[in-house]
């Protein structure tokens, strides 16, 4: 194996960095998420530029409420060299409106992550590009109403 290649392990780290930062952003896990980057990161939620780790705390301070649900498809990594690698990753997030579960935003986060001294990988940037659902763009789901009926045996 090159110096440029990752293996399992590296992929393993790699896969668990985007795991924990949906689970720690979705359970408002807030010191664990921002962990995730590098001191002088830069996180690009559409068109907005936060860097380093004060910005990322006054991004968390200015989220909405309420736990929503992020759920990401299979990464694509690519080496950049020795503790270097970029990730392409679709995702879906989830969020409550009105009782339901709705598709709050669809899209795709692209990542330069950086495998630390103390072997974990962490965003130097994460850029996210997407689609935001609003609730007036929220259709309301149709709900089937059945009539109980009591079968007898």
């Amino acid at each position: 194996m090159t110096g440029c290649e990752l293996g399992s392990a590296d992929l393993y780290g790699i896969q668990r960095t985007l795991d924990d930062y949906n689970r720690f952003h979705d359970e408002r896990r807030s010191a664990e998420w921002v962990a995730l980057f590098v001191p002088d990161a830069r996180y690009i939620v559409h068109d907005r530029i936060y860097a380093g780790h004060d910005e990322l705390w006054r991004f968390l301070a200015g989220r909405r409420g309420g736990a929503g649900k992020h759920i990401n498809g299979v990464p694509l990594v690519t080496s950049l060299g020795e503790g270097l690698c970029a990730v392409e990753v679709d995702y879906v997030g989830y969020r409550r409106a009105e009782g339901a579960i709705v598709v709050g935003g669809t899209g795709r986060y692209y990542d330069r992550l950086r495998r630390d001294d103390d072997g974990r990988w962490r965003f130097v940037e994460r850029r996210i590009e997407g689609v935001l659902r609003t609730d007036r763009d929220i259709v309301e789901p149709r709900t089937a109403v059945f009539a109980g009926r009591r079968e007898e045996g």
